[in-house]
């Protein structure tokens, strides 16, 4: 493809070349050789200007009288010899030059018809220098974006034929351009458009169902991704686990989720769930400290999840500053201001570290 498009635009640039050709010739047959009796009296010219001149420049006060004498008496007689010289020489014919032909008819049709050539040639050549500017990722990115470009024109062309309804298989295609973009709103209406066409179709279930969840709805989620993970989809079935790890505390449950992943991507998903699995294995054995600590010196007030009981302290899921580190470090170091809280100073290092960072996660 590169050499095609070199070869191309070099096409496009000797045809330029070949269709000002005309021009350039019109304009050297206008030239012409002056005669001797032409230079000469070119030249008897500048000498009588030169004398005016000075004659102007007496009268402005510029020259002095005796200095205006001299040099006007050396042009006075390089006139004079110069036209001595004229007098002795024939008199010729003028030599102006022979008209031109109008060369420029011929280089407009040929311009015109290179304007068309390098039209086409642009249709193909500049898009695919554009795309030999970019980076490898860069140029994956620009054939994904014409690739959802094409896909959209295609879905408008059909939905305006016959019967009115994009295809299946292109409102697939479009659904796969669009998650792969990240164009989250496209992505939803191109798998709500094939639920609707096959509401069976288990893709289309667990990435609607992703959606629903970035939306923040995760129950509704859940259901969705539930009736795809029946089908062992891998991506519902990953989604699943992080919707009942972080936002149910159920770490059991995602436990289970992500190790049925495992055996569903047969190992070659480990690397995405490997940290995931750790994690919810050392919540479920209770080694995670700050879950510990937290439930050893907090719960009693807060409660378990953190929810708060009501007439002995606050809620921490919803108090916006138990998301700020420095803020629950003062608390613990030194109680509240109104001592309902008291001091937790033997809290300190990782132990600390790790109570914060759960503090920060609770949710309800």
């Amino acid at each position: 493809m590169t050499a095609l498009v070199i070869a191309l635009v070099a096409l496009g640039l000797l045809g330029a070349g070949f269709a000002l050709l005309p021009l350039r010739r019109s304009s050297s047959a206008a030239l012409h050789v002056k005669s001797e009796r032409d230079e000469l009296r070119d030249e008897l010219n500048a000498a009588l200007t030169q004398i005016a001149d000075l004659e102007r420049m007496r009268d402005a006060g510029d020259l002095e009288t005796p200095e205006f004498e001299r040099l006007k008496q050396l042009d006075e007689a390089r006139a004079a010899r110069l036209l001595g010289r004229i007098e002795t020489l024939p008199e010729t014919a003028s030599s102006q030059p022979a008209p031109a032909r109008p060369a420029w008819r011929g280089a407009a049709l040929s311009l015109a018809v290179v304007t068309v050539v390098l039209g086409g040639i642009s249709a193909l050549a500049v898009p695919s220098l554009q795309r030999l500017a970019l980076r490898d990722g860069e140029a994956e990115l620009y054939d994904q974006s014409n690739k959802l470009l094409a896909l959209e024109g295609q879905l408008s062309r059909e939905a305006a034929g016959v019967g009115g309804q994009p295809k299946l298989a292109t409102l697939l295609a479009y659904g796969a351009a669009s998650w792969e973009l990240q164009q989250w709103e496209r992505a939803a209406q191109a798998y709500g458009a094939i639920l609707r066409l096959d509401p069976s179709n288990i893709k289309a279930v667990s990435r609607y169902g992703q959606l629903v969840f970035f939306s923040g709805d995760n129950d509704q989620a859940l259901t969705l991704l539930r009736a795809a993970a029946k089908f062992n989809d891998a991506e519902a079935l990953l989604t699943i686990g992080n919707i009942l790890f972080s936002a149910k505390n159920d770490p059991k449950g995602a436990l289970a989720v992500w190790e049925q992943y495992q055996r569903v991507t047969k190992g070659k998903g480990e690397a995405r769930v490997i940290e995931l699995i750790a994690a919810a294995k050392k919540r479920v054995s209770g080694d995670d400290i700050g879950a510990t600590t937290f439930a050893t010196n907090c719960a009693g007030c807060h409660a378990a999840n953190g929810a708060g009981i009501s007439g002995t302290a606050p809620s921490l899921i919803a108090s916006s500053r138990a998301r700020d580190a420095a803020f629950i470090k003062q608390q613990l170091a030194n109680g509240s201001v109104n001592k309902l809280m008291p001091a937790f100073p033997s809290i300190k290092g990782s132990e600390l570290e790790a109570l914060v960072g759960h503090v920060q996660n609770l949710k309800p």
